[in-house]
């Protein structure tokens, strides 16, 4: 479970206040620990005008980050699925998330400041993202933001529970009770490649026309990936992840 951060919220008649915990929010924050650096919440009045979620103590003033968690529509799914969004993801509904979390930020530069995108999804950055060299386009006009960053969880051993799996049992042939009996053998003996075991990484898109670059050294946990726009602006290079 999440660790509950309280945000009071009064109803339209003010008589009741609902405490409120955004997922996504909380999921960074565990990211943002788990890799020993230290936050802050900013609380909404405390700057005149829309403020960010956090501030990230990784360098001089701070990273400042706005969280929005990727949703979907049904009509964007239906065509990832297809593949008619490869080369052209701004058409998905979630860039409108991207502008709105650059306004949160705005007013806060000097200091780098990051957009945080908390996926839920398999269709992730950077499979459909660097495909599309109109990304930097899309931010020209936030050149207050550094980078934007997709937060997701992922299992680091499914690959070899799978492939254990696949020994056990005719994966093609099997019953539902076959392949059922089967995981739960393989999960009690390899407990150390449970397929539910997952951990938290970060794929950190800069921003090419960013007035203040996100620094290289900082948000650089172990399997995270940096990607930048190559200068020349036909494509993404990989500044440094697992490959």
């Amino acid at each position: 479970m999440f660790a509950r951060v309280n945000e009071r919220k009064t109803d339209e008649v003010g008589l009741a206040n609902v405490e409120h915990v955004d997922p996504g929010k909380e999921l960074f924050k565990r990211y943002v620990a788990e890799n020993g650096y230290q936050f802050a919440d900013i609380r909404e009045g405390t700057k005149r005008g829309r403020t960010p979620d956090l501030r990230v103590s990784v360098c001089q003033g701070g990273v400042y980050c706005e969280v929005k968690t990727l949703k979907f529509s049904p009509t964007d799914v239906e065509r990832l699925e297809k593949g008619a969004l490869v080369g052209q993801p701004r058409e998905l509904s979630f860039w409108r998330d991207i502008t709105e979390a650059a306004g949160q930020l705005r007013g806060y530069a000097p200091h780098p400041c990051l957009i945080v995108v908390v996926v839920d999804t398999p269709y992730l950055f950077p499979d459909w993202l660097t495909c599309d060299r109109g990304y930097g386009n899309a931010l020209q006009s936030q050149c207050h933001v550094s980078a934007v960053a997709f937060l997701e969880q992922f299992s680091p051993h499914k690959a070899t529970f799978d492939a254990l799996l696949a020994v056990a049992c005719d994966l093609k042939h099997a019953s539902p009770e076959e392949r059922y009996v089967a995981h739960e053998r393989i999960a009690r003996e390899h407990p150390d490649v449970h397929p539910e075991f997952k951990v938290l990484r970060l794929y950190v898109c800069e921003n090419p026309h960013a007035n203040t670059p996100l620094p290289r050294d900082v948000l650089r946990g172990p399997l995270d990936c940096r990607w930048a726009l190559s200068n020349d602006g036909t494509r993404w290079d990989m500044i440094y992840g697992p490959r």
